[in-house]
C-alpha cells in the first residue's frame, strides 16, 4: 500500500503512530498530511524517528533518507496544532550504541 494515499475515509482513526516511518520516506510531509486526515477529531498522532542521526557519531543509516531534529519536528507537525516532542537519548537495557529517538504528540482538535 501506499502510507501518503490511503483507501480509509478522514476520520477513520482515533489514534496514528508513525513509528520509526518518516525517516525512510520520500516525502514525510505527504505521510503527515494522510496520517492527519485519517485521525478523526479529538484524535493523536503519535511520531517517533531517529533524533538527528546523521550528526551523531555512528549514527548514519544508508536506508534513511531524513534525518530530523527539534527544528524539524515543530516545522512539520506544527502547521496543525500544539506539539509536544521529547527525546530520549538511548534504549537502557542495550549495550549497544543506538541513535538517540525523538517521540512528537499532536492531537486533533474536536472543531477542525
Amino acid at each position: 500500500g501506499d502510507l501518503t494515499h490511503t483507501p480509509l475515509p478522514s476520520g477513520y482513526f482515533s489514534y496514528v503512530v508513525l513509528g520509526e516511518t518518516l525517516e525512510h520516506l520520500e516525502s514525510p510531509k505527504d505521510a503527515v498530511i494522510e496520517a492527519w486526515r485519517l485521525l478523526r477529531p479529538g484524535g493523536t498522532l503519535a511520531v517517533s524517528v531517529p533524533y538527528r542521526e546523521a550528526l551523531e557519531p555512528g549514527g548514519s543509516d544508508f536506508r534513511h533518507l531524513w534525518s530530523f531534529d527539534i527544528r524539524d519536528m515543530f516545522e512539520l507537525l506544527g502547521p496543525y496544532g500544539d506539539v509536544t516532542v521529547r527525546v530520549k537519548r538511548s534504549w537502557p537495557w542495550s549495550r549497544d550504541w543506538h541513535a538517540p529517538v525523538m517521540y512528537a504528540f499532536l492531537r486533533k482538535n474536536d472543531v477542525c
